[in-house]
Order: structure tokens, then sequence, then C-alpha cells
């Protein structure tokens, strides 16, 4: 059974207003946060919406899975920007220039891989966006290695 296309716009909508809510939330309260914490405690909260949306019995859970993903994603493209410009502060324009080449690489892939699980597969969307939750995973142990090294030096 496909979810109507009404709710699929709905929970669109949820998302982008949370993803900007985060945004907003984080410009006005949260730039003294330490960023590479705050994108773990983001990437992990994601696996856990992205967890929410696939195995909820009731379909309103799954819309709310929607909505917190997008307040928990809404930080992670320009923590990364900032966590890097920090981090390499000579890094010229080439640096942005190569995080945005990446960033565009995994905004087609990601998807494409989740439409691609979701339509050859018997698991329908809820696997494909199950395959997309390894994303996240992959960002959760890329920062844990990360914050270890920031402490070893």
């Amino acid at each position: 059974m496909y979810p109507s296309w009404s709710a699929i716009c709905l929970a669109l909508a949820f998302f982008a207003v949370f993803m900007g809510l985060g945004r907003l939330l984080h410009g006005v309260k949260g730039s003294k946060l330490p960023m590479l914490p705050l994108l773990l405690i983001c990437s992990i909260a994601t696996v856990f919406c992205y967890l929410l949306t696939v195995f909820a019995v009731l379909p309103i859970l799954s819309l709310i899975g929607c909505a917190l993903c997008g307040l928990a994603v809404s930080l992670m493209w320009p923590g990364v920007l900032g966590v890097a410009s920090v981090r390499f502060p000579k890094g010229s324009t080439s640096l942005f220039a190569l995080l945005a080449l990446g960033g565009d690489i995994g905004c087609s892939l990601g998807p494409w891989l989740t439409g691609l699980v979701a339509d050859t597969t018997s698991y329908g969307l809820k696997g494909g966006l199950l395959t997309a939750a390894l994303f996240p995973m992959l960002m959760v142990i890329l920062l844990i290695v990360a914050q270890k090294k920031k402490v070893e030096n």
C-alpha cells in the first residue's frame, strides 16, 4: 500500500518547515554550541527518525518521523561547512568547491539509491528509507573518529 499524494506532500512540507526551524533556532540560540558534538547528535537523531518513519505502525508516527528528520538534518550541511572553515582556516575556495562537489554527489546518489531499492525490492519505500539510513549512520561513525582525532591533537 502506497501513501497518498497528500500525505507525501504533507510530510515534505513538515520536513521543510522543521529544517528551517532548526536553522533558525541554531542561528538565534545555538551558535555558541560546539559543532562536532552537535553534528553527532543530529546524525543520531536522523537515524532514529528514519527508523521511526520505516517501522512506525501508525501513519501519523511516520509523518512525525519525517518532520523530525527535517529538524535533525537542519544543521548538517551548514555545520560541515563551519567545521571545515574552522579546521582549515587557510582553505581557499577550492575547499568549499570540493565540499560542494561532495554534497552534490551525495544529494544525487542518496535519493537515487533510495529510489532504486524502493523500486526493485519487495520492501518498497520502507526498504528505500531504511537504505537511506545508512548515510547518517556513516556520518555518526566519521564524526566519532573526528572527535577522537581532535582529542588526540
